[in-house]
């Protein structure tokens, strides 16, 4: 490469170390320039001219790239370690209780998030959320502070949370039945919701988000017409689908009992399976016909494994899953049930967990899969040509410190899944931009956004009391159900 290309670019990061899916060449150094917001190029080292913009400097640094939490929904930011030893289908109470949020209230618990992203490693995110318009711009202004690719997915439903359970009448009290029924939005405010939204970032209104994906919370809770017109509308406006799919036992269970057969295939004689539908933990995607299914559509698993450990909802089939066809991406899930954003503990998770679930070694996850899974597969999912450090790419890099995690050096990529951690990141570059530099971050006031978010807890609580009351109230009856669809008896 001649001297000339590197005149003018905006970035130029000296001298990093990138990986190497080799035991024989584990890493090289180079620069990479960046101008506006893609990989200019990655040429080895050489002595050059240059006139960059700014420069970083990435001696004794691993340079990867940026990682994709491809499922997150951002209000659980504010409610980390408030529930603990809950089903999902109890936890959803204290969910449910905890979305009644103003939209400056919103905007505090997104941008508590991109603090936890940045520091983890995350460029690009894909946040499902239920909110009023006013509410998912001011979680959009968060995400475009931060600096972070954000794509939204508005969480609809239009049935009412006890019809989405197997269950009879008389089997929970009247005045929860109530509630339930009042939070339910019918099939035309559902629809109504999504248009305009999908609208107004058509026209740039929107301008926090990347992209958006149309989001039915989880096909058991929404009807067949709901489900169908989303996807009309996405055939229409070329936009992606989101949801959550058999993501315990019950929802199995439960698909069987509405539908008299897996989720996937209910789906497909909607005739609206498509590549355009991602789904969020398939834990309970195991049936042949359905992996198949899913393969041949062309799918994606979005693999939660910490939140599925937390909710007790079981171990992702994701090498079964992989060999199928279908393509997986990796997720934290809402802080509310993760803890946190990490997607490096996300990775040491999804690494570890099939060796648990499989007997066979030929059915565990190599750490290459998992790298691919945290970064190149979802960029994928959401369309961003990034996942790779190379020319035309996205400029969405991450550094990290030299430190215990990669020395010695012997396979950098399995010691980025097992031994690294969302300490060693030193430095965030987002579409270009500097999110992050020897670990101070540079978009966010970190003691501003955590007073705000305190505050935002403190008045989300106060205002909504009674809701997370009542929560508490009604999750012993909650759980005698759940423990009679799960095929438990009663504890003595």
């Amino acid at each position: 490469m001649s001297e000339d290309t590197f005149w003018g670019v905006d970035l130029l990061i000296r001298n990093a170390r990138i990986m190497r899916d080799d035991p024989f060449e584990n890493s090289v150094r180079v620069d990479v320039g960046i101008v506006g917001d893609k990989i200019a190029f990655v040429d080895s080292l050489h002595d050059h001219e240059t006139k960059p913009g700014r420069v970083l400097d990435a001696r004794d640094r691993f340079l990867l790239p940026g990682l994709v939490n491809a499922h997150t929904h951002s209000y659980g930011n504010l409610f980390k370690g408030m529930t603990d030893r809950l089903p999902l289908e109890v936890w959803m109470l204290f969910a449910l209780a905890a979305r009644g949020m103003t939209p400056e209230e919103a905007h505090a618990s997104a941008l508590l998030g991109c603090v936890d992203l940045i520091r983890s490693g995350v460029t690009t995110v894909l946040d499902q959320i239920t909110l009023p318009l006013e509410g998912l711009d001011r979680v959009g202004q968060a995400y475009l502070q931060a600096g972070l690719r954000a794509f939204l997915s508005p969480m609809v439903s239009d049935r009412p949370y006890q019809a989405t359970l197997p269950i009879s009448e008389g089997d929970l009290p009247g005045e929860l039945l109530e509630d339930f029924n009042r939070g339910a939005n019918t099939t035309e405010q559902a629809v109504g919701l999504c248009r305009e939204v999908a609208t107004l970032w058509k026209r740039g209104e929107l301008r926090g988000f990347s992209g958006v994906h149309l989001g039915p919370s989880g096909p058991q809770r929404c009807s067949d017409a709901l489900l169908v017109c989303l996807h009309q509308m996405a055939v229409e406006m070329d936009l992606g689908v989101h949801t959550h799919l058999l993501e315990t036992r019950i929802q199995r269970d439960t698909a069987h009992a509405f539908y008299g057969q897996n989720m996937l295939l209910h789906l497909e004689d909607l005739g609206i399976l498509s590549d355009r539908w991602s789904f969020a933990h398939g834990v309970w995607l195991a049936e042949p016909e359905a992996l198949r299914l899913g393969g041949k559509r062309g799918v994606t698993v979005v693999h939660n494994p910490v939140s599925n450990l937390f909710l007790a909802s079981g171990i992702a089939p994701v090498k079964r899953l992989i060999e199928a066809g279908i393509n997986v991406a990796l997720g934290t899930d809402g802080a509310n049930c993760a803890g946190n954003q990490s997607m490096f503990e996300a990775m040491k998770m999804a690494a570890c967990l099939g060796k648990v679930r499989e007997r066979d070694p030929d059915m565990w996850l190599t750490g290459t899969e998992v790298f691919t899974m945290a970064t190149r597969t979802g960029a994928g999912m959401l369309g961003v040509p990034a996942g790779d450090i190379e020319a035309g790419q996205k400029a969405d890099l991450v550094l990290m410190e030299e430190r215990p995690w990669c020395v010695p050096e012997s396979h950098i990529v399995n010691q980025v899944v097992y031994s690294a951690g969302a300490g060693d990141v030193s430095a965030v570059v987002a579409g270009g931009r500097v999110l992050m530099e020897e670990g101070t971050l540079l978009t966010i006031d970190e003691k501003e956004t955590y007073a705000m978010a305190l505050e935002a807890l403190r008045s989300v609580l106060s205002r909504n009391k009674e809701a997370f009351r009542q929560a508490e109230r009604y999750s012993g009856e909650l759980m005698r159900v759940y423990r009679r669809l799960a095929h438990l008896g009663e504890r003595r």
